[in-house]
């Protein structure tokens, strides 16, 4: 193990400290330069290192450069950090040749245990797809219904009708506003199922024909 490493593990374990989530996001800003940790790729509003304890090869870590404090709290002014967050997965998909075969994945409540907004990008997992194609979705419409191949005892998918671009950092006001519907549905259902005390993730998947998928599971595995 070398030094570099040893740091970026202990500087991890201390990140889990309750005060120090407030301040992850917006020391990102300034000090992710000189943060001892091996570096990906990083936007004018997110930045993603090697996660210092992973749990497959290829793990990374995606954070904002400003301190949100979970998903469900991101406020509409602060879509363009979540954006640039899916668009340095894209940058990692394009650069890795996966074609769009990974998840991001956010924890919320009891499972969150760094108290700033992150998202793990995983290359290897097993979740049920939907075939969009099933679906019906008209223009800005967002479709919510549960799973009907569970992968846990709580599985919810959300569609929206809008493709995620690939290439570039220029975001449509459509594509915000229907992010942002999408965010406001989870939040609902967050709220409504009592999720935030049970605990519960979020688990964006691109699919190959550039739509997003946006699952919302709890409880225990099937």
């Amino acid at each position: 193990m070398t030094i570099k490493s040893l740091i970026a593990k202990k500087l991890f374990g201390f990140s889990k400290k309750p005060f120090v989530g407030t301040i992850i996001g917006f020391s990102l800003k300034s000090l992710y330069s000189i943060i001892p940790v091996n570096k990906v790729y990083k936007t004018k509003h997110a930045v993603s290192f090697y996660h210092p304890k992973p749990i497959q090869e290829g793990h990374i870590l995606i954070i904002p450069k400003k301190h949100v404090r979970s998903f469900i709290e991101i406020k509409e002014n602060e879509l363009i950090y979540l954006l640039d967050c899916l668009t340095i997965a894209n940058v990692i998909s394009q650069e890795s040749h996966l074609n769009n075969n990974y998840l991001l994945c956010t924890n919320g409540g009891p499972r969150q245990e760094v108290r700033q907004l992150h998202f793990h990008f995983l290359r290897e997992f097993q979740i049920n797809q939907l075939n969009i194609q099933d679906f019906r979705i008209g223009k800005n419409e967002i479709k919510v219904i549960e799973h009907p191949q569970k992968n846990w005892e709580f599985h919810m998918i959300l569609l929206p009708a809008i493709k995620f671009p690939q290439k570039g950092l220029k975001y449509s006001k459509e594509l915000i506003d229907s992010i942002y519907r999408v965010m406001q549905e989870i939040n609902v259902l967050v709220k409504e199922y009592h999720l935030n005390e049970k605990g519960f993730t979020v688990y964006i998947l691109p699919r190959k024909d550039n739509y997003l998928e946006f699952h919302l599971g709890a409880g225990k595995r099937i």
